[in-house]
């Protein structure tokens, strides 16, 4: 399983920047590269984090809506 995932890390492309951001700033004022696959801008982890109070509504009405259909089934 790990021999797969880094293989669909790498793409055999070669690497465009000239300057990588990990000890100095870029030059180059790019923030994000073109990839061949889709790339998430964010994640429902992320915005769930950033809202905790319309999470936490929305799970509570999520589980009320569950109860109100099993007791209706009944």
């Amino acid at each position: 399983m790990e021999a797969t995932i880094i293989r669909q890390q790498k793409s055999g492309n070669p690497e465009q920047r000239q300057h990588f951001a990990l000890r100095e700033p870029t030059t180059d004022r790019r923030e994000t590269t073109h990839y061949s696959k889709h790339v998430a801008k964010s994640s429902i982890y992320t915005e769930s984090s950033l809202h905790p109070v319309l999470t936490s509504t929305l799970v509570a009405g999520a589980v009320l809506g569950v109860v109100a259909l099993a007791r209706r089934r009944r």
